[in-house]
């Protein structure tokens, strides 16, 4: 597959997802809202569950895929970079003491995220009656776009480093079917991948030995595979069927034409 067709086709994809997934948290925010109202109760809760569920088969035999092909909050990420990219606003270095930092961080979400969700689920089933009282902090609802929107200026989809949704969805790596595999004997460790990638991913191009490069933080975006200059050196697979792979050819082409649009925007 193409470079162009694979990110047409995870943009089309993106776009569907989101749909669907705001629709299921719309349902969420109504169903707790109104969660005294035993008949609007009895009509969305078989919905979440039956979307949970759905989700979670996901997440298992497919992972972070999800969040290269599916999630909201990425393609609002996605978009926001191509604007603030067009800025040349200066990028915050995510070297690897820092990116220690934040993985730390997205271990404690992660925590706390696992923890809020059992509850919800046991108030929402057992005690709708308390969580009617419970009042929402509305200043999340200003804070948490401005802090993604100032930290995605500064660093591609710097969210996801962090989000305790996508590290849940890590857990299953090890079942899942989606793989990013490497060629050794073709790579030349240039770091090409690396920098291309918006999750900081080292053992991309420093792994020597190991087939299956994938790491709970993956999220199969492509990025790796179409800035690598090798052909065959990285590519994404599913059930051992490979779906997106390295092409010289293709990066050679992708080259000229940024190249190109370069000159007619500097003419």
């Amino acid at each position: 597959m193409h470079h162009k067709k694979f990110h047409n086709i995870r943009l089309v994809f993106m776009i569907i997802g989101s749909i669907l997934n705001i629709g299921f948290i719309a349902c969420c925010v109504i169903a707790i809202i109104n969660s005294s109202n035993e008949h609007l109760r009895n009509i969305l809760l078989p919905i979440i569950i039956s979307y949970v569920i759905l989700c979670l088969v996901f997440y298992i035999l497919l992972g972070r895929l999800f969040c290269g092909f599916l999630c909201p909050l990425g393609l609002f990420q996605d978009i926001l970079w191509k604007i603030t990219n067009k800025l040349h606003l200066p990028q915050l270095p995510r070297d690897s003491k820092f990116m220690k930092v934040i993985n730390a961080f997205n271990i404690f979400l992660l925590i706390v995220f696992l923890g809020v969700i059992i509850a919800l689920i046991i108030l929402l089933a057992f005690f709708s009656d308390i969580l009617a009282k419970i009042k929402f902090p509305m200043l999340i609802l200003y804070i948490v776009p401005i802090v993604m929107i100032t930290l995605n200026s500064m660093a591609r989809r710097f969210f996801c480093n962090v989000c305790p949704l996508g590290s849940f969805i890590g857990l299953f790596r090890k079942i899942n079917f989606v793989k990013l595999k490497k060629d050794n004997d073709a790579c030349t460790s240039c770091g090409a991948c690396y920098e291309s990638c918006p999750m900081r991913i080292e053992s991309i191009y420093l792994e020597k030995e190991k087939i299956d490069i994938s790491t709970s933080k993956c999220i199969y975006c492509g990025e790796c595979i179409k800035k690598c200059p090798k052909d065959n050196a990285l590519s994404i697979t599913i059930r051992n069927k490979i779906i997106y792979k390295s092409s010289t050819e293709d990066f050679l082409n992708t080259q000229s034409n940024k190249k190109g649009k370069e000159n007619e925007q500097g003419k």
